[in-house]
Parts: structure tokens; sequence; C-alpha cells
């Protein structure tokens, strides 16, 4: 399953150029590969939209083996609350930087989605400026033996890739045709 979102005709903030042909070269890599993709784009993108394919429609579909991508595309801000803490959004078509709690969607509620989903994997593709703010855990890498592998794909397990970190901004261009991100993504798959 995958849900792919990609947002440039934004009603409250700077448009963007390449979030929704990156997304629709996602989804058509996606179907390729054959995942059922759910598209998102622009004036479909609101916020209620992506929460309700989020929350209600994706986890009805979805079974305990499957597998997930959740790829966005768009806007991201960052808010600095007092004592040092941040709070990364992703800004949906409908989304405003002024108002971002009513408008916009933080990623601890994107986390919150994903670890409802009863899917085996779930793997977040976060192409948007400040996207690193949500992923900020950090792990050793374990002897990669046959006894660790067999655990890893048994369990359930959950990945975020970001274009970048919590201070980090997103680059697009004709350069590419894509957000830089989605093109090295692209590249490698």
């Amino acid at each position: 399953w995958a849900v792919v979102i990609g947002n440039d005709q934004y009603r409250n903030v700077p448009k963007l150029t390449y979030a929704a042909t990156d997304a629709n070269s996602i989804a058509a890599l996606l179907k390729e590969q054959g995942f059922d993709v759910v598209s998102l784009y622009d004036g479909a993108a609101t916020r209620q939209a992506i929460l309700h394919e989020l929350g209600d429609r994706l986890p009805a579909r979805v079974g305990e083996e499957d597998r997930i991508v959740i790829f966005y595309a768009g806007h991201g801000e960052t808010r600095k609350f007092g004592g040092g803490t941040t709070m990364g959004y992703l800004l949906p078509v409908d989304g405003d930087a002024s108002s971002l709690s009513a408008t916009a969607i933080d990623m601890g509620l994107i986390q919150s989605l994903g670890q409802a989903l009863p899917a085996k994997q779930i793997l977040f593709l976060i192409d948007s400026c400040y996207g690193g703010i949500a992923g900020q855990r950090f792990r050793s890498i374990a002897p990669m033996t046959e006894k660790y592998l067999r655990a890893i794909t048994r369990e359930k397990g959950s990945q975020l890739i970001t274009a970048g970190g919590a201070e980090q901004l997103a680059v697009e261009g004709s350069r590419w045709g894509h957000s830089a991100f989605t093109y090295y993504l692209l590249e490698g798959v």
C-alpha cells in the first residue's frame, strides 16, 4: 500500500514547482513495483483529506503482513517551543505557516498514525524543509548476522527518511526536474 502526497498550489504560503511532479513520479514507480497507490495532489491534499486517508481509510485496508510507503512532498515548517523543544509540521495545501497547530500536521501525529497501522513494515519518505526534525533517534548498527536478519524481518518496523535535518532546507530545481531528494531517490531505486 502507498499514500503519495504532493503539494505545489498552496493557498496560504508560497507555491512550489516540483512537489506534485515528485509525488506523481514516486506514485508511478510504486505502481510499477506492485503497490496499490492512493494519490493526493494539490487541491485534494487538504489537512482533512490527508488525516482521513492515513487515520481512517488506510488502517481499514491494511493487514498485519502488509508493507506501506507514505511519501510527502511539499512545505514543512518547524516551531520552537520554550525549553528548547521543537516540532516539525507538514503543510497541507490549506495549511498556514502562521497557524501551524490549527492548519498543519505535526510530525508527532504522523508518527502516532504510523504506529496505529497494523502493517508489518512502514516507510515514511518526507521531502520537505525541516523534515528531519521528526526522526532524531539514533541507533548503532547491529552486526549483519543471519540471526539478526531473521529477527528484523519478523518484527514490525517503521523507518523515516527525510530530505534534511531540522535546520536544513530541501532544494528543488530545473536541474533535476524534481527536488534533489526525489531525483536521487528515483535514481537509487
